[in-house]
């Protein structure tokens, strides 16, 4: 990629702000969810409570653990003499559940959009700045809410790309990352490992771009190999001689709780240099429960002083 662009990363917390209902919960009861029946994993997980998408990925790993040894909750676990029976009753189990997500994110109504939600503010905002390139980490249809929230007069979509796939592209990947400690016979739950998988450049464009915004983003465990080097990077945790450039680095998230979810997880990636991290960027928190509308015109303003010079070209199709 050879042109500059400023990056909109989003997280689920974006379609929940939009007023979507994309949570964990809302797909465990769901009428997709609950109709699979004789599915272990699916039994497994309904005896996990509050429990989110970060959760309920790293629930994989967990429940492979306990099926290659004895089981833990004896009642759902296939019995640990019969390998070839488990393997091949987990992976139906699994693209069972694949199916029935696909099924559940596709009748998602997007007329119920909450225009007047933080989401749908600053999304419009960068859609309008014209100097961005958003990286979605969910499912739904991200050019369908565009033009939902900016309206008919939006003069063209911004680049796009669905890190893990979309519904409307019907090639979701769900599963875990790539240093997850998985048996081979099991390695269809990796992402990378999803004929969907693809190339997207989303660590080369974080190196580059002037301007990082989070959106509902929990830069959870799954996720870690896309932004560890970033906030080593800009946290300058190695001491390298030159210092990273200063970018503009905002994360829009729920309330206080979630906030603080997030600067442990970043302590966790930047080996505890979180203070570098503000001194070296201008990197900011957004609460979504206390934000107003003189913060997003500060957060415009701020746009416009870490636009790239020159205007992207180069476009991702959804995948």
């Amino acid at each position: 990629m050879n042109e500059i662009n400023n990056i909109l990363i989003l997280g689920n917390g974006f379609d929940l702000d939009l007023g979507l209902p994309t949570s964990y919960n809302h797909f465990m009861a769901s009428e997709e969810f609950n109709n699979l029946t004789n599915n272990y994993f699916v039994e497994y997980l309904k005896q996990q409570t509050e429990r989110n998408w970060i959760d309920i990925e790293n629930e994989f790993k967990t429940y492979l653990n306990q099926i290659k040894g004895a089981p833990v909750v004896e009642h759902y676990i296939i019995p640990t003499d019969k390998q070839k029976e488990q393997q091949k009753e987990f992976i139906k189990n699994y693209q069972d559940l694949v199916i029935a997500l696909h099924t559940y994110l596709s009748k998602i109504d997007y007329s119920q959009i909450n225009k007047k939600s933080t989401a749908a503010q600053v999304l419009k905002k960068i859609v309008e700045d014209k100097s961005f390139t958003i990286f979605s980490f969910n499912y739904t249809n991200l050019k369908e809410i565009i033009k939902k929230v900016t309206g008919p007069t939006m003069a063209s979509m911004p680049p796009l790309c669905h890190i893990h796939g979309s519904v409307d592209s019907n090639n979701i990947i769900f599963g875990v990352e790539d240093d997850a400690q998985i048996d081979r016979k099991y390695e269809i739950i990796i992402k990378s490992m999803s004929p969907h998988f693809h190339s997207n450049n989303i660590k080369h464009t974080l190196e580059n771009a002037p301007s990082v915004t989070f959106f509902g983003h929990s830069l959870g465990e799954t996720d870690y190999p896309y932004f560890r080097e970033f906030f080593e990077t800009q946290s300058n945790v190695k001491k390298s001689q030159e210092k990273p450039k200063n970018k503009m680095i905002h994360i829009f998230t729920k309330d206080e709780n979630s906030r603080m979810e997030l600067m442990g997880r970043l302590r966790e990636m930047n080996n505890r240099q979180t203070g570098e991290l503000y001194d070296l960027n201008n990197f900011h928190i957004y609460k979504n429960n206390e934000i107003n509308g003189s913060d997003i015109e500060k957060f415009k303003n701020t746009l416009t002083e870490y636009r790239p010079k020159r205007r992207p070209i180069t476009k991702f199709d959804l995948a």
